[in-house]
């Protein structure tokens, strides 16, 4: 059976507009963190990306199963986007952290088109002391690729140097394009990756793959209209749009950053234009 239509018709869901441009709300943090400061309660977050709206949500399963019928059943509801892995590289701090970040798939693409998941997405860390850890990510996207072709649901690869690993820093503009390029060649249908600093960078970057590139938000700037003035580099530098987190549910009035940056990315209005809204 040729899946190729239900691949396109759920990217549809997420690439909004002639331009084929994304508001992602990245909100999978505790899966990996759990209960720890800066992330928001579940119904709120929700309530808020809804409200919005963002064009996409990346959830765990969890939280779909819990409360996808409460708040994304709807027509016009964010398109889902299932987390299938769990990374224990962002614990800087005790009583959880590790020297090393480890990633393991722990929900499967099945489970996710059963939760009418719109995408799945999963690491992919380049850089690892131990080379052996690398290979494991390259395994776990590789299998996640062929299920999801076969189920005809997009795979959105997030490549990411390792944190504490031979990369001295991982947004050298070099690192990202290493590892963009690696997550295309696996057959990325989006590329999730780091900001690599200037809107110059990243049209380099973007024109070395073919997937379209959703620029990662990382730690919160704490500073709003920083958030929209990255955001209009991030697109003049041929990014298809963002998947931020905390730079927008830890923002002094989300719902105002929201629609900020909504007016950058499908209405095309200038930051000023934008910081109005």
């Amino acid at each position: 059976m040729d899946t190729t239509f239900g691949k396109q018709r759920r990217l549809g869901r997420l690439l909004r507009g002639e331009q084929r441009r994304a508001l992602c709300l990245a909100f999978d943090h505790g899966l990996h963190l759990g209960a720890v400061p800066g992330v928001p309660e579940v119904r709120k977050t929700l309530k808020l990306a809804c409200a919005a709206p963002v064009d996409g949500i990346i959830l765990s399963a969890g939280v779909v199963m819990r409360h996808g019928a409460e708040f994304l059943a709807g027509a016009d509801a964010p398109a889902i986007v299932l987390r299938l892995d769990h990374t224990s590289m962002w614990r800087s701090g005790p009583p959880f952290a590790f020297d090393v970040g480890q990633t393991r798939q722990v929900f499967s693409v099945e489970q996710a088109a059963r939760l009418g998941a719109d995408a799945v997405i999963t690491y992919l860390f380049l850089g690892f002391e131990n080379p052996e850890l690398e290979t494991r990510c390259f395994e776990l996207n590789m299998r996640v690729a062929e299920d999801a072709q076969r189920l005809g649901i997009p795979h959105v690869i997030e490549s990411m140097a390792a944190r504490g690993g031979s990369a001295a820093d991982p947004f050298d503009p070099a690192v990202v394009a290493a590892h963009t390029r690696i997550a295309d060649e696996l057959g990325a249908d989006l590329i999730k990756t780091d900001w690599p600093g200037s809107a110059k960078a990243l049209a380099a970057i973007a024109e070395g793959v073919s997937a379209p590139i959703l620029v990662a938000g990382g730690p919160s700037l704490n500073d709003d209209e920083a958030v929209v003035r990255m955001t209009a580099d991030v697109l003049k530098g041929g990014a298809h749009g963002l998947m931020f987190g905390r730079n927008i549910f830890q923002a002094d009035d989300p719902a105002r950053l929201l629609r900020q940056l909504r007016a950058l990315i499908h209405d095309g209005v200038s930051v000023k234009k934008a910081l109005a809204a």
